[in-house]
């Protein structure tokens, strides 16, 4: 997906970004993972994967990751 914007105001950063008229900005990566493929990209990050929710047909996902315990 692409938005095409002006100027941008990022109060909490102090920071505003401006993008050109017709220059596009890139929003969002989709990916499609099964749930083992999630578990060993958690892993892989050094995260626990805590608990997952899924769709009733089992498409879409929500994952909760947290940082291991010391």
């Amino acid at each position: 997906m692409y938005l095409v914007s002006q100027v941008v105001r990022l109060e909490g950063l102090n920071l505003t970004i401006s993008l050109k008229s017709g220059e596009e900005t890139h929003t969002e990566n989709s990916h499609k993972y099964s749930v083992e493929e999630i578990q060993f990209l958690a892993n892989k990050a050094g995260l626990e994967l805590k608990q997952q929710w899924f769709d009733r047909k089992r498409q879409f996902s929500l994952n909760q990751l947290h940082p291991p315990r010391v």
